[in-house]
């Protein structure tokens, strides 16, 4: 089933979109006052069925980013709620405007205005994969040289947090929101990524062992992996055992609620807390960082934080030896280098 290109329009307060199935035009409400949700809901209808757009000149963003969705939703990739926030930005930025239209001078000016706006360089440089995806998938490939248009990204972020700032945030964030302050707590202690531990749920703990038998399917790597709770994860899992509420099966939850997005409270928290341009991910690195202080290999490392390779726990870890003056002063040397006989 091909669908044409399409379009939305406006009645009164709601958005409405148009295209055609085999020559039939269907119209349908977008239920939504935004021309940015109307459109992305225009991509859907195409995705859902399969988009076909017609090669070449034809072809529009909002082709490209159906096309690009549903290969997401046909491998089932867990980013593709990611990937929807690509598109619906792509979709404001261009909408039903022909692919063959755009060039690194008509990109260029979009990722200038999303960098003004605060968006990362990693974010920019994956806005700018979901296009080249799609470009690709249109056979256009060529038309666009995304090296000139992708920024070096750094990585290499040290963001680590002590205890004695985590202190300050938890009792900061303990006396506005405690349910938020417990996560905050797992998130320091187990160094879990917060959307793998937003998805933990109450069947998932074995209190008989005391072991968290956590699921591929909530995991980066999507392999099953148990967790030995240690007393301090005990006592987080014992005292959200005691806060579960009817309705709701997440181990961490606000008032009942999934714990999705806390962007403004963060901000609002970290900087009560003295520590204001922290991130959330920095928990990740302090609990690694504070896993190699208390003397725990890599594979043990592994084992809590869930990270899947060693490589990358080395990468997290900010780590500062204060005894390596001494051990570079007894460093081993050959005689013939330090003067001394043999």
């Amino acid at each position: 089933m091909a669908y044409g290109t399409g379009g939305v329009y406006k009645r009164r307060d709601t958005f409405w979109v148009h295209y055609s199935i085999h020559g039939r035009v269907v119209r349908e409400s977008a239920h939504t006052s935004s021309r940015a949700d109307a459109l992305a809901f225009l991509a859907q209808r195409r995705s859902e069925q399969g988009p076909t757009p017609t090669p070449g000149g034809a072809a529009t963003v909002a082709d490209l980013c159906g096309l690009v969705i549903a290969r997401y939703r046909k491998k089932k990739r867990k980013s593709t709620a990611t990937a929807l926030g690509h598109e619906k930005a792509w979709l404001a930025a261009f909408g039903t405007t022909k692919v063959e239209t755009l060039s690194i001078e008509t990109i260029q000016p979009v990722l200038d205005g999303w960098e003004r706006d605060g968006y990362s360089i990693a974010t920019l440089n994956r806005r700018l994969a979901f296009l080249r995806l799609g470009m690709r998938l249109l056979k256009r490939r060529e038309q666009i040289d995304f090296g000139d248009l992708r920024q070096r990204e750094d990585n290499e972020r040290d963001g680590y947090i002590s205890r004695a700032a985590f202190d300050r945030l938890y009792q900061t964030t303990v006396a506005r929101d405690p349910d938020l302050a417990e996560f905050f707590a797992w998130l320091y202690v187990t160094g879990m990524r917060r959307g793998e531990a937003a998805q933990l749920t109450l069947e998932m703990v074995d209190r008989r062992t005391w072991t968290l038998r956590i699921p591929g399917r909530v995991q980066k790597h999507g392999k099953n992996r148990p967790l030995k709770l240690s007393p301090i994860m005990q006592a987080i899992v014992a005292s959200r055992l005691t806060k579960a509420t009817r309705g709701c099966l997440f181990l961490f939850h606000r008032a009942g609620e999934p714990i999705r997005h806390f962007k403004h409270a963060w901000q609002t928290l970290t900087t009560a807390a003295g520590i204001a341009g922290a991130r959330p991910h920095d928990f990740r690195r302090s609990a690694v960082t504070n896993l190699f202080d208390a003397g725990f290999t890599i594979p043990q490392i592994m084992a809590i934080t869930g990270h899947k390779t060693a490589a990358m726990v080395l990468r997290y870890a900010q780590i500062v030896d204060e005894h390596m003056d001494a051990k570079l002063a007894a460093m081993p040397a050959p005689s013939c280098l330090t003067g001394t006989a043999a």
